[in-house]
């Protein structure tokens, strides 16, 4: 057991729970550095400005700059005081030598030179950070908790699921992501490559140890305390349907509308206008992150077989002939496409956002409308 009360700082790793904005929602992690001569500091890896020039077209292409910095620890607990958000520290059983060596390399990490670091949501962020510096300062290795003993989960999971735990009360934001992940998303992590939101590195200091090079033990974590219970959060309800319920809706309705046109015998042209313009602009938007963002996982995502700028061009098609009552080719090649896109989806090892499955079937409508169309002119 590393005795820490001699040692002339205690370091505690802080656990911020999420608050109800998009970025908060995942929780924070920083560390705490409490001198016994007062000093009382925290290292914050998560700061970041929006008044960078493009800050917003950085990040959209991955390429966004995070600094750490430290912060007075009153005023770091102030922030999560109006945020309602609770605090847990975890003191950490560290031996003299290494809480120097952590100081050192947090001082280091805090010069001009060095603050500012490229960040990665999944592999370089606020806490993977923090894991990485306390790692480097202990003498030895940890060795954390196998899957099946872990706290928080049991059993290796996927980037996708474990942001699921944290979106499961913002359906919209969810399906966002969803939209834009890739099947990349859809592996299984390493028990280590989990440790990239604030709630599994707690849980995983929790059951963590010391390994030496003597191979002795001892636990990554002496005790903890709640630095700042967790407020009432006072939740925005957003709009009332979610994103699955609004795709049934739209499915219900393109069938309503396939059996007005059969019913009138006629075809509602600006529907298609419509949808072909939604449908390639939300595909314009995946191709580009396909292609050109460097956020991980957004380059292998099959949803830009449903969602691609081609409707944009089939529209100089449709349009035309179905204001002048001509059959065109498109419909056939939409109809395969489509058919072959839902045909694919259980084999596709991607998890679709909710909602893909209806709103292809909604579409899948439309040239099947023309068909109907063609079989009574003939």
């Amino acid at each position: 057991m590393a005795l820490s009360s001699d040692s002339p700082v205690e370091v505690s790793l802080l656990t911020c729970s999420p608050g109800t904005k998009s970025y908060e929602l995942y929780g924070h992690t920083a560390l705490r550095v409490k001198h016994k001569t007062g000093a009382d500091l925290v290292y914050n890896y998560g700061v970041f400005d929006f008044n960078r020039p493009a800050f917003t077209w950085h990040f959209i292409l991955g390429e966004c700059d995070y600094l750490v910095m430290p912060f007075r620890y009153n005023l770091f607990r102030d922030e999560y005081v109006k945020r309602g958000s609770g605090i847990i520290s975890q003191r950490l059983n560290f031996t003299p030598q290494e809480s120097a060596r952590l100081v050192a390399l947090l001082e280091e990490n805090c010069k001009p030179e060095n603050m500012v670091y490229r960040y990665d949501f999944y592999r370089n962020n606020c806490t993977t950070k923090v894991r990485d510096i306390v790692e480097e300062a202990v003498d030895g290795e940890i060795v954390y908790p196998e899957p099946h003993n872990h706290l928080m989960y049991h059993r290796r999971e996927t980037y996708r699921e474990m942001i699921h735990h944290y979106t499961a009360n913002s359906k919209w934001c969810e399906v966002g992501q969803d939209l834009l992940l890739g099947c990349k998303s859809d592996t299984a992590l390493s028990p280590r490559a989990m440790l990239f939101l604030p709630d599994y590195l707690y849980s995983a200091f929790a059951g963590a140890v010391i390994r030496s090079d003597r191979s002795d033990t001892r636990p990554l974590v002496l005790f903890e305390e709640k630095n700042l219970e967790k407020g009432t959060q006072i939740n925005n309800p957003g709009f009332p349907l979610t994103p699955l319920q609004c795709s049934v809706i739209f499915f219900a309705l393109m069938l309503f509308i396939l059996a007005l046109e059969s019913f009138f015998a006629c075809q509602f042209w600006p529907v298609d206008a419509l949808l072909m313009t939604l449908q390639g602009v939300v595909g314009l938007l995946l191709c580009f992150l396909f292609l050109f963002s460097k956020h991980p996982t957004l380059d292998s995502n099959f949803q830009i077989w449903l969602f691609n700028p081609l409707p944009l061009i089939g529209m100089y098609f449709v349009i035309p002939a179905a204001r002048k009552d001509r059959r065109t080719l498109w419909h056939g090649f939409n109809f395969a496409w489509l058919f072959f896109f839902i045909l694919f989806i259980p084999w596709v090892p991607q998890d679709y956002a909710a909602g893909v499955f209806p709103v292809a079937l909604g579409l899948m409508t439309r040239p099947v409308s023309y068909f109907l169309a063609y079989r009574r002119d003939e």
